[in-house]
């Protein structure tokens, strides 16, 4: 098990390190590479839509031998009804890919897979994404409302500040999404509402670490961010952020965070818990959130670590200065274990 099974852990366990969330800039979601020996880089998106349809798509890179061998990654899920129905995968050498240093913009064999700008009229971020193999494809654009946020994850292991886990940037807490999926080839226009982030200089060394839980939580005006991030099973920090749409974003520090995990069942041969439970009481935030594992897809990241895709049941409420907002939906979010 991951951590026993009533243990309020962010009270009795330690703590791994402290975040401090940063505004976040568009070139930030631009390509960054490393110097590292190994490492990876990926851009995620993830989407609820109409007709019960839920996907994801990210494009990973893999770096070895710094950066000697470097592949990229293109992938993506197609969900109907919360159960798995399309997995799809293809790996590019480097030489077929262009990414900028500068703006969000991927192209593969001259075709852009992922070009991301702010609109001149509205100021908003959109990204236009362009996710095809074989007889599937997400062709989705994303419009961001709210602001974004960066930063450092895990305890620096360098004086340079440099972390096994690198840097994270939450581009889009929350956006509006609309465009086309194909599923054997036939057209399906769908709208709904999604998220992307951006993770780099992630070190080889990661895999020494446990792993961690992430999702996101809406409501009407609020999006939630949370993630449990293990050193080992005994050494995590709890992170949770609140942004308003179409406004600024609050962080709570990790140790006025309650997170539980309980209800563990055997998942490809590890046991994993499908029950969480999250609480904030402070002066001015009031949280407390059910979630019940509806659905599990496992799957294998780079052939060796075990990653499982939840679809959630969250029911619950957040209240920020006596305005409550209650919470009932079913949403993504993960377990990525190292081994």
């Amino acid at each position: 098990m991951i951590l026993s099974q009533k243990d309020k852990q962010s009270k009795r366990r330690q703590k791994y390190f402290d975040f401090f969330p940063e505004d976040v800039h568009l070139k930030d979601d631009a390509y960054h590479g490393s110097n590292a020996i190994a490492f990876t880089e990926w851009w995620y998106f993830d989407a609820e839509l109409d007709n019960g349809y839920s996907i994801q798509m990210h494009l990973r890179v893999g770096s070895l031998l710094k950066n000697s061998v470097v592949l990229f990654f293109k992938k993506f899920e197609i969900y109907k009804d919360k159960k798995f129905l399309i997995s799809k995968r293809k790996v590019h050498l480097k030489r077929r890919v262009f990414v900028s240093n500068d703006t969000p913009n991927v192209k593969i064999n001259n075709k852009e897979i992922i070009n991301g700008y702010i609109d001149k009229k509205t100021g908003k971020w959109v990204y236009d994404t362009n996710f095809e193999i074989e007889d599937a494809g997400l062709y989705l654009k994303f419009e961001g409302t709210g602001n974004g946020y960066k930063g450092v994850i895990g305890k620096p292991i360098s004086k340079k500040g440099i972390t096994k886990q690198g840097k994270w940037a939450v581009i889009l807490p929350f956006a509006n999404v609309s465009g086309k999926i194909k599923i054997k080839n036939k057209i399906i226009t769908v709208k709904g509402f999604g998220y992307h982030d951006h993770n780099w200089d992630m070190r080889g060394t990661v895999i020494t670490n446990y792993g961690w839980l992430w999702g996101k939580i809406y409501t009407k005006d609020y999006t939630i961010v949370w993630s449990k991030v293990f050193k080992t099973k005994d050494i995590s920090s709890n992170l949770l952020i609140i942004s308003k749409k179409n406004g600024n974003y609050i962080n709570i520090e990790s140790d006025e965070i309650e997170f539980i995990t309980d209800e563990y069942k055997k998942e490809k041969k590890r046991i994993i818990p499908h029950h969480f439970y999250l609480n904030v009481n402070n002066d001015n935030i009031k949280l407390e959130i059910d979630m019940k594992a509806e659905s599990v897809h496992h799957q294998k990241v780079f052939g060796f670590i075990n990653y499982y895709r939840f679809h959630m049941e969250c029911k619950g409420y957040v209240s920020i200065d006596s305005k409550k907002e209650e919470i009932n939906d079913i949403l993504i979010s993960e377990f990525l274990r190292f081994g």
